[in-house]
């Protein structure tokens, strides 16, 4: 018998693709296992039981108290089984699930259509000015027996972003995380942004730029070796929406700064 382990406090990004039974968080949920406090901004793709946060949900689970923030869930069959937060072979319980309003649903045929709901697999439509208020995580009554634990799991940068654990020691009050020698002369913009990410590197010569996931893991690595006395542009838009750093490497030093893809 596969026993699924429960899966609380934790948050997905990037890209997530596979064949059946792909999720934002996890792919196939099996014998009694609960899903709680847990998000996703993945990007999903699969050929059938594809979720936001789960893909197939079987055998008396538990999925409460998650957000699939998706920007897209994509099933390439037609008819495929998917929906927003998992599939359900109907023996499971969906309780004060949410989902991102604007997430892209479709399967082979096209275009899927959800039915918001906040106690089923496709979770209630938020807007993303919700899902990235305090206030929204830490209002009782819009979660099953508790809020999120925003004073010793979670923090949030508000109305900046999605939420992230304290361990990760973020400053929302500035977008530099690092200071050395180069750092006066590096800025980036727009930040937030949503296509192409600008770096001006005024006297300095940029030679690599990386971007890198609230979990320090690089999701881009570019080499820009000629840049002179001019602007490099990163495009970020298959990212997924978040906050993210860019790593700066120059031939005076590197610089690391924050910033928030829309």
């Amino acid at each position: 018998m596969s026993i699924t382990p429960d899966i609380i406090n934790c948050y997905s990004t990037g890209k997530v693709s596979g064949t059946t039974s792909v999720g934002g968080v996890t792919g196939y949920v099996f014998y009694n296992a609960n899903i709680k406090y847990c998000y996703s901004t993945s990007t999903v793709k699969g050929t059938n039981a594809i979720g936001g946060m789960a893909g197939w949900v079987e055998e008396n689970c538990t999925i409460k108290n998650c957000i699939a923030a998706n920007d897209s869930i994509i099933a390439t069959t037609a008819g495929a089984a998917i929906n927003r937060i998992g599939v359900d072979d109907g023996s499971n319980i969906f309780q004060n699930n949410y989902a991102l309003n604007t997430i892209i649903i479709k399967d082979g045929n096209g275009n899927v259509t959800i039915t918001s709901n906040l106690n089923t697999e496709a979770g209630m439509s938020k807007p993303k000015t919700d899902l990235q208020s305090r206030a929204f995580y830490t209002t009782a009554g819009n979660w099953n027996t508790a809020a999120w634990d925003m004073t010793d799991v979670w923090n949030i940068c508000d109305g900046e972003g999605f939420p992230w654990l304290r361990w990760q020691n973020i400053d929302c009050n500035t977008s530099e995380l690092v200071s050395i020698t180069a750092s006066d002369g590096i800025q980036i913009y727009p930040n937030p942004v949503k296509d192409e990410l600008r770096i001006k590197n005024g006297e300095w010569r940029i030679e690599n730029v990386e971007i890198l996931d609230l979990s320090g893991r690089a999701v881009e690595t570019r080499l820009i070796a000629s840049l002179h006395k001019d602007n490099a542009t990163i495009n970020v838009s298959s990212l997924p929406q978040g906050i993210y750093f860019v790593k700066i490497t120059t031939d005076k030093g590197m610089v690391t700064r924050k910033f928030i893809k829309e």
